[in-house]
């Protein structure tokens, strides 16, 4: 027997005994919502859901019941496109297949108003196995979140529903209502989304923690606000090869020291993010963060930032590894940077690649090790990372708490290389001489960074009067041979190197010069021979040899 549709099926007067009944559609003939039923005669009715489990108009002596196999269709639960609210419908479809253990295949451009509920409780043994939903569109015709769950948790900062996976399904949204999200807050778990779009609305704000979610494969574009919104702590996001552009921010996570929960085991990798009027992605006490890979272009607020730049150096970021990147960016000022940092301890930055600047540090108390390539700031300026060096800052780290590295332990040998040089500071590092934390770790300075100057305008030929010499710098012989002149004031008229410097009392103003005779041959020894001019004396001391035995 054959009907044109479901609705017509119902008013049959006597439902043929061991019959198929052939419907043609829910609404009409060719909705999708059709299919083949029998009419099944019992005393007592079971629950009559409308799709599989199909009421009668007027009889109560039985019910129309659906024959098939597989995946459940949504259409056969009254989801149509030309329908102006499929909530009802997309409920009843999603309810009978958490019953029975049954995927969802949306097959349609469905329009809702309010959210949809999916009620799996976590670690319930009922749960092992994914739910899936796949295929079609939803369109979010308000502000509120496309996906809840009507379970009470027990605490209201854990998720509380499990193990679904959305698979190409476009969402959608109008973007003016800025409550749109597909999740709602932390309440998911376990929960992957394959193949998706996101289309003029966000995926998830949370001010609890969020647990386990994955993306992958997906694009989002044309949001407002923040993609990914987790204020609470994080634990176990997966973010990758996927693309979100056009938009506003991707993604914050976050936490506080006033919360239980930080960000912790967070991967982002093999991603687009380009075109943002805000930023990429930001992150705040957070442990184990992983963003390698990506691509990163046009991002106006930046590309990877730390949330709080200079914060608390007792709560520090803790293995952040930021990896292959590159970053592509329009502004050409000499002060933007794609990438900044705060409070690191265990911190990579490798291999990334930038057409300008790359990372800024914004504190000293970083200990990040480094390897990048940047067309701009290859100079190291008081607060910026250039192409491969950092900045630990300008304390003397001899003194106990100088801050210039940030480590929970600073071992012996720890070296720290001497990137702000000046004349107080000319040594080319630091090495740790006393194991201890930053602040009470002991360091001893090494090596020399002033380089030997020749004054080109002064030449020592032997004609010159050593006792007009006083300009700080080294002095060399222009000829190769003997003396050509008889020479003033030298101690001894052989050819050799002049050093003049100053001793660095500044209350006597004492000139020293060290002059060390240059060998001719294997057998002509090298002579030193020094002497002191007393500044507020008015005198040279003599000249003296320094014994070489």
């Amino acid at each position: 027997m054959y009907t044109k549709s479901i609705l017509s099926m119902k008013d049959i007067p006597v439902p043929p005994l061991n019959e198929e009944l052939m419907a043609g559609g829910y609404f009409d003939e060719g909705d999708g919502g059709g299919g083949t039923f029998i009419w099944v005669s019992v005393g007592t009715l079971p629950p009559l859901d409308q799709g599989i489990h199909i009421k009668h108009n007027t009889r109560t002596d039985g019910y129309f019941l659906r024959l098939y196999s597989g995946s459940i269709s949504a259409r056969w639960f009254g989801a149509s496109a030309n329908q102006v609210d499929n909530t009802a419908a997309i409920q009843a479809a999603i309810d009978y297949c958490i019953a029975n253990s049954l995927n969802l295949h949306l097959d349609g451009d469905f329009r809702i108003s309010s959210s949809l509920f999916i009620d799996r409780l976590v670690d319930n043994p009922a749960f092992r196995e994914y739910f899936v939903i796949s295929d079609g569109s939803l369109f979010a015709s308000g502000s509120f979140p496309v996906f809840s769950t009507r379970l009470n948790p027990a605490s209201a900062d854990r998720p509380v529903t499990q193990l679904v996976r959305f698979r190409e399904i476009v969402f959608k949204g109008d973007n003016a209502n800025t409550g749109t999200y597909v999740l709602d807050s932390n309440k998911y778990l376990r929960t992957s989304f394959e193949g998706c779009s996101f289309i003029s609305l966000k995926f998830l704000r949370a001010n609890y923690y969020v647990q386990s979610i994955y993306i992958s494969n997906c694009q989002a574009r044309n949001w407002s606000g923040v993609f990914f919104d987790a204020n609470g702590g994080v634990y176990d996001i997966k973010i990758s090869t996927s693309i979100f552009e056009s938009a506003e921010s991707f993604a914050n996570f976050s936490s506080s020291t006033s919360t239980p929960h930080r960000v912790s085991n967070v991967s982002i990798t093999n991603n687009l993010i380009e075109g943002l009027s805000g930023y990429g992605i930001k992150y705040k006490l957070t442990s184990s963060l992983v963003i390698g890979f990506n691509y990163f272009e046009g991002n106006v607020l930046g590309d990877v930032i730390c949330g709080d730049p200079t914060g608390d150096i007792g709560s520090p970021n803790t293995g952040i590894s930021i990896i292959g990147n590159f970053h592509l960016t329009e502004n050409s000022s000499p002060d933007f940077y794609p990438v900044t940092w705060g409070p690191t301890n265990g911190g990579i930055s490798l291999s990334n690649v930038s057409n300008r600047n790359l990372d800024q540090f914004n504190t000293s108390v970083s200990d990040v090790f480094t390897g990048n390539a940047a067309s701009w700031n290859d100079a190291n300026t008081p607060d910026h990372f250039g192409t491969s060096k950092i900045y630990f800052g300008s304390s003397l780290p001899i003194t106990n708490g100088g801050v210039v590295n940030y480590s929970p332990s600073i071992s012996r040998g720890t070296i720290i290389w001497n990137t702000n040089i000046t004349p107080e500071k000319p040594n080319a590092g630091w090495v740790c001489t006393e194991a201890g934390t930053y602040a009470t770790a002991h360091w001893a300075a090494f090596g020399t960074t002033n380089a030997l100057i020749e004054n080109k305008s002064i030449i020592l030929n032997g004609s010159e009067d050593l006792n007009t010499m006083t300009a700080s710098g080294y002095f060399f012989p222009v000829v190769v041979t003997s003396w050509l002149n008889t020479g003033q004031n030298f101690p001894l008229h052989k050819r050799g190197m002049l050093k003049v410097y100053y001793s660095g009392n500044s209350n006597t103003a004492d000139v020293i010069q060290e002059y060390t005779t240059i060998s001719t041959d294997a057998t002509d020894k090298v002579r030193i021979f020094c002497r002191t001019y007393y500044g507020y004396g008015g005198r040279w001391a003599p000249w003296s040899e320094f014994s070489m035995a």
